[in-house]
């Protein structure tokens, strides 16, 4: 059976999804040893949390490599391709995620972020 990773804002999150879902999807074990690594897991679905950001932008850089300084002489710095790089603080816990995204029994994923006025929406699998 294939299963659906559900990634939650922070941890108090992933526990809540945890419960509110157990009618629905079953009952989920809690798994993982260091804080990073913790999800919650059951037959049909995994929940983790990614604890704020995960990748920010990288510093455009110049000519030489390096990168531009915050200077109004070298303002606006416009890369001509955004790339992404890992936040130094969180990386563990973007690998873990990434991890269990390329699980073979993954399905897809799902991410219910928080809005203004308005519930999570959540898409339950079945």
């Amino acid at each position: 059976m294939s299963k659906v990773l559900i990634i939650a804002e922070k941890p108090s999150v992933a526990t809540d999804l945890s419960k509110a879902l157990t009618p629905k999807l079953g009952k989920f074990t809690k798994k993982g040893k260091s804080r990073d690594s913790q999800h919650f897991e059951n037959d049909s679905a995994l929940i983790t949390s990614a604890v704020g950001h995960l990748v920010e932008l990288k510093m455009p850089t110049g000519p030489n490599g390096k990168n531009l300084p915050w200077k109004f002489d070298v303002l606006p710095a416009i890369p001509k391709n955004f790339e992404l790089q890992p936040i130094e603080r969180t990386e563990a816990r973007l690998k873990h995620i990434l991890g269990l995204a390329k699980k073979k029994d993954g399905e897809g994923w799902q991410h219910p972020s928080q809005m203004e006025d308005a519930t999570p929406l959540l898409w339950l699998p079945g």
